[in-house]
């Protein structure tokens, strides 16, 4: 990773999904499942977040709704790293990552219950179907953290 890479760690968000979570099974009107087709893309075909192929658009919807890494001196002590340009964060094994949620409460319906559905997944358009498990290095079996406890 390039060192220029690399941000102040004071403040930084990026946008994240913040439409309802749909289960394509439950889908009650035709309404439902016009916003359902409408809500997510990639590569032309149409994906669901608990789908083979995960919704990657960035959108913040009418509720402004973002994701906040906790920047504090304590949190970054948690060994993690977020680089603007890739648009990642790298995280060391066995660590937590805080996350502060924010949205615009005024532009959502009081009756409407929210939901934050997050998982991790690769970048590459190659291993979007493939879980994330650990990184090829934490994957080793000279790892000391995979001989079991």
């Amino acid at each position: 990773m390039n060192p220029t890479d690399i941000i102040d760690f004071n403040s930084f968000s990026f946008p994240m999904e913040n439409e309802r979570v749909f289960d394509k099974n439950l889908l009650q009107t035709k309404e439902e499942v016009q916003e359902y087709l409408e809500t997510c893309a990639v590569d032309f075909e149409k994906s669901s977040p608990t789908g083979i192929l995960p919704c990657q658009s960035e959108l913040g919807g009418s509720a402004n709704f973002e994701v906040l890494i906790d920047s504090s001196s304590q949190s970054f002590r948690q060994k993690w790293i977020y680089s603007v340009t890739l648009q990642k964060v790298f995280i060391d094994i066995d660590k937590v990552l805080l996350l502060n949620f924010k949205c615009d409460y005024d532009n959502i319906d009081s009756n409407m219950p929210l939901f934050v559905r997050a998982m991790p997944m690769y970048s590459s358009a190659d291993y979007l179907k493939v879980p994330v498990n650990r990184c090829p290095i934490h994957l080793s079996s000279k790892n000391q953290l995979n001989k079991g406890k």
